[in-house]
């Protein structure tokens, strides 16, 4: 056995999964998220293959799929409050979670484990989808969802040839914290009334 790897506990995993698949089955929404997470990754953090990753993250899609997030409305005549139930969107901190580890791990696996490489790529892509495709029909919202996946559109403000902004004899610079280019402009609006 490998000095970095623990015992493999495959009876406990064996039934860890089968718990957490009755669990899941029960289709009862509301589970507790901290609640989520599958017992027999506690015994058994490395996984050994490819098809192991892709099964552990499928039961997280599962959980979530089964287990929307429930929120209060207000509805009817007379109003009252009344539960409705939303998709809950897929990331990758709920996925470590529920696999026991750290996202610095899942980064680093992503790097260095070869035998992992495209079993991540293809989750990441699977969150990555189902996030896009949620906020793009109004599930989720667009804009945390955007800079979630890094779409967020970025503004950048300058002077003639990308220089910096120049207002009469001053000038507003990228080395000047926010505070002092927003006195620096203040002072030219004082100075034209």
């Amino acid at each position: 056995m490998a000095a970095n790897r623990l015992p493999n506990h495959s009876d406990d995993a064996v039934q860890g999964r089968k718990d957490l698949l009755k669990r899941l089955k029960s289709n009862k929404p509301g589970v507790p998220y901290w609640l989520m997470r599958d017992p027999s990754f506690r015994v058994r953090r490395i996984f050994e293959s490819a098809d192991d990753l892709i099964d552990a993250a499928g039961l997280y899609f599962e959980w979530a799929r089964t287990n929307p997030i429930e929120v209060q409305v207000w509805g009817g005549n007379p109003p009252a409050p009344h539960p409705e139930f939303k998709e809950r969107a897929l990331t990758l901190q709920g996925l470590c979670y529920f696999l026991n580890i750290e996202t610095k791990t899942w980064v680093e696996w992503r790097r260095e484990r070869e035998d992992l490489k495209e079993a991540i790529t293809e989750i990441d892509k699977v969150i990555h989808t189902q996030k896009f495709e949620g906020a793009a029909v109004g599930l989720f919202n667009a804009q945390l969802i955007q800079r979630d996946l890094g779409l967020a559109d970025a503004h950048t403000v300058s002077g003639p040839d990308g220089g910096p902004i120049r207002m009469d004899n001053r000038t507003i610079t990228t080395e000047m914290t926010a505070k002092e280019a927003a006195e620096a402009y203040a002072a030219t609006l004082r100075d034209d009334s």
